[in-house]
């Protein structure tokens, strides 16, 4: 049997569209009982306001605990959470603290990640691409031409379509702004104004000509991540949000990184299970 809690937030209650269509949801998702809670504060604005937030965090959990004290989760198989506002906090708390694994459930912002993914930095070309409209008007042109592309999964966009679309770029007289340029003058004005650029002055030179503005070497460099966006651009005129979706998904580093733990159940129970006690 499974069963759907829901923590409202105060002055949302669980009739409300976003908690009463979740809890519709559930029904739909074989949840066979739905719990919903009710609680009040009287305590007027809490926001900005520590000392009253806690307050306010103290009197709705001991009245969600009070709530919940009665039900016996122990028959469940399986039991879900649903929160807003100030009731994710609350919900937190109380998972914290009755979980049967023991694992911790902090903040309103849920379980902290237990493998933190790093987020790829997207180079600065790209956003001025994005910018000028010059990824979108490639796109429409090679719609135009290809009045069908194959599924998402094994689109690409080929070096033959990668150079027709630098020419596009260069046609355009395309500019943009390198900030290494500017942070690269700051540092040469700091440096002859204290006096080092005599010394310096090769590495300098050195400096500059690695950073030199080249919009040729730039569009190969960055290659990689430019095909990208107009792979998603190209197939989002084909394929709509499904394709979207599954060409964002190809080199998703968390969706890798998911699979591997499902692939791997020792893993995926040792990160499920309580943590092993402090000595």
């Amino acid at each position: 049997m499974k069963a759907a809690v829901f923590f409202p937030g105060i002055g949302y209650h669980c009739d409300k569209p976003l908690l009463y269509y979740s809890r519709k949801l559930a029904q739909e998702c074989g949840y066979e009982e739905t719990i919903a809670l009710s609680y009040t504060y009287d305590g007027g604005n809490i926001r900005g306001n520590e000392e009253k937030m806690q307050q306010a965090f103290e009197s709705l959990y001991e009245q969600a605990e009070k709530s919940l004290s009665a039900i016996d989760f122990d028959k469940y198989d399986e039991i879900l959470f649903v929160a807003k506002s100030v009731g994710t906090i609350i919900a937190s708390a109380y998972a914290e603290k009755h979980t049967a694994a023991g694992r911790e459930v902090r903040d309103g912002g849920g379980v902290m990640p237990d493998i933190v993914i790093k987020q790829e930095k997207l180079p600065n070309i790209l956003f001025y691409l994005v910018r000028d409209n010059l990824i979108f008007d490639y796109a429409t042109q090679y719609c135009l031409k290809h009045p069908t592309i194959v599924a998402p999964e094994k689109f690409e966009v080929t070096d033959a379509d990668y150079n027709d679309f630098k020419a596009l770029v260069k046609k355009a007289d395309f500019k943009y702004d390198q900030q290494s340029e500017k942070i690269l003058k700051t540092l040469k004005e700091a440096a002859e104004f204290e006096g080092y650029m005599d010394d310096a002055s090769e590495e300098f030179k050195a400096l500059e000509k690695k950073l030199n503005h080249d919009l040729d070497r730039d569009l190969d460099y960055f290659s990689s991540d430019i095909k990208k966006m107009i792979a998603t651009e190209i197939i989002k005129r084909y394929y709509y949000q499904r394709g979207n979706i599954i060409q964002q998904l190809k080199d998703d580093d968390g969706l890798k990184e998911a699979m591997k733990i499902l692939n791997d159940p020792v893993k995926y129970k040792e990160m499920l299970s309580a943590p092993a006690a402090k000595e």
